[in-house]
Order: structure tokens, then C-alpha cells, then sequence
């Protein structure tokens, strides 16, 4: 039985009418769901068709923790004459140990000890009680980074994955392709596995990638656009590079063998 084809991603979609535009080519979707490990597209230059994969810098941890919370659930329902809590955990945090131990942990905890945009462990000590460093404790232990009640939610603990900020990963953009790269094999794999004197890779930034990155991307109409100095490390799959992000002001970034780095135009957003 052939298998169905796969619906094509928007970021897929778009990025085969960057590639296009940019070399003035055509660039065809090809991964029908006939076979395994096909690539997204073809782009078609006079000499022969190359291969393109397309993949998405992503959280890792954040996704873990996003797919078992919407199998197991966002909130814990509670006894109606308990308070709300609205509770933020780090993303790797157990989420079948935090609904099964953390009710309990807040059953007597005190609403009045916590303050808006508290943090257990560096929260105000608003009473003289030594209960609260040990809960503290225990909340952290869980994975537990916000706490704050929720007065109009009785009998309900909502759950939710911790912030993140993109300044906080300092890694620059080679090394932050060479990581994507690594992490998402199946690309090279994917590419190699087609063949082609040319193999396609293009990574879509998303907000949580590091701020230097999406910072290289930035078009800015009072400063001069730059390229990265060095090439990329590519793995042995793939052969030329693209970089874009779908974030407002932000420009595309190839690599090729031949011409190295270039700046292009990317979403006219």
C-alpha cells in the first residue's frame, strides 16, 4: 500500500520560494512519503537537480517537556478549598513527580508568604517561620522556578514551562550551525543518502535561538551588513548552507563553496 504523502510544513513551503528567488531557479517539493529519508525539495539548476532539507533550531529540553505535558495534562485538580496555584518548572523537571508530590507541598504552605513574582529560594521571608526555607527547598527539588497564588482558581494547580533568554546562550553563529547540524543528523544523512554534487541544508532560527545569531540575521538600514568571517563546519552530507529566520527585519544568509558568504533578502515581514 503506497503511503500517504506528508503535507508540506509552511516553513518548507517558504523556504523553497526563498531558495528560488535567491538563485532564480526552480525548487520543487519532493518528499512524496514513497520511500524513507527523502528530502524536502529539489532545486533545479541547468547542471542537475540538488537536494534541500529543510529543519528548525528548536528547545530540545522545552519540547520534552511540552509533549509529555500535553499527554499528561497542564493542570493538577486539587480539593475546591485549596487555593490556586500557578506554578512555572524547569523544563526538565519530572512531570509525573511534580503532580504526584507537588499538591501536597502546597496543602499547607501559607498563600500569604509568597508575593507576586516570587521565586522559592530567593522569595521575601515575609514570616518568622523556618517551615519555609525547607519548602523552599522541596519546591526547588521538584523542579519548581515561580510560584504565585491564584486566589480566583480554587482546587487548581496550572502548570507551565519556565521562561527563556536567548542572551543567556553565548554561543556564536558557526558553532550554533555546527550544533544544529549535529543534532539534527537526519539532515546530512537525508542529503547524502539523494546524492547531488550539491546538498542543501537551510536552518529557520526560531526567538528562543541564541541572540547572536538572530542579531547576525538582523537588517538594520543604519548599519552595514555583515557576514560571518569563517565558514561553516559542515558535515560530510551537505555542501552549501542557508540561515533565515521568520522573526521581523531579519535577513537570509548562504553559503557556497564557491562564493562563500552572501546576505540575501529574507520574509518581507
Amino acid at each position: 500500500m503506497k503511503k500517504k504523502r506528508p503535507a508540506e510544513g509552511l516553513e518548507e513551503c517558504v523556504a523553497r520560494e526563498l531558495v528560488a528567488l535567491e538563485l532564480n531557479v526552480e525548487v520543487s517539493r519532493y518528499d512524496d512519503g514513497s520511500a524513507d529519508n527523502q528530502p524536502d525539495a529539489l532545486t533545479h539548476f541547468p547542471t542537475g537537480p540538488a537536494p534541500l532539507e529543510v529543519v528548525r533550531d528548536h528547545d530540545v529540553a522545552f519540547n520534552r517537556f511540552d509533549n509529555a505535558a500535553r499527554k499528561i495534562g497542564w493542570s493538577v485538580i486539587t480539593s475546591p478549598d485549596q487555593p490556586g496555584w500557578y506554578v512555572s518548572l524547569r523544563n526538565a523537571a519530572d512531570l509525573r513527580h511534580v503532580r504526584a508530590q507537588l499538591p501536597a507541598l502546597l496543602q499547607d504552605l501559607p498563600v500569604h508568604w509568597f508575593q507576586s513574582e516570587s521565586t522559592p529560594g530567593d522569595a521575601v521571608f515575609l514570616q518568622d517561620d523556618r517551615e519555609y526555607a525547607l519548602a523552599s527547598y522541596l519546591l526547588e527539588r521538584l523542579g519548581v522556578v515561580f510560584l504565585q497564588p491564584l486566589p480566583e482558581n480554587a482546587g487548581v494547580i496550572r502548570l507551565t514551562a519556565e521562561g527563556w533568554y536567548s542572551w543567556d546562550d553565548p554561543i556564536e553563529l558557526i558553532p550554533w550551525i555546527s550544533r544544529v547540524l549535529t543534532r539534527e543528523y537526519d539532515v546530512s544523512e537525508k542529503l547524502a543518502k539523494h546524492g547531488g554534487a550539491q546538498r542543501h541544508a537551510f536552518i529557520w532560527t526560531s526567538t528562543g535561538s541564541p541572540w547572536s545569531v538572530n542579531s547576525m540575521l538582523r537588517h538594520d538600514d543604519d548599519d552595514e551588513p555583515s557576514v560571518p568571517h569563517e565558514p561553516p563546519q559542515l558535515p560530510s552530507g551537505v555542501t552549501h548552507l542557508w540561515v533565515a529566520s521568520s522573526m521581523s527585519r531579519r535577513d537570509l544568509l548562504y553559503w557556497s563553496p564557491e562564493d562563500g558568504w552572501k546576505r540575501a533578502k529574507g520574509l518581507p515581514i
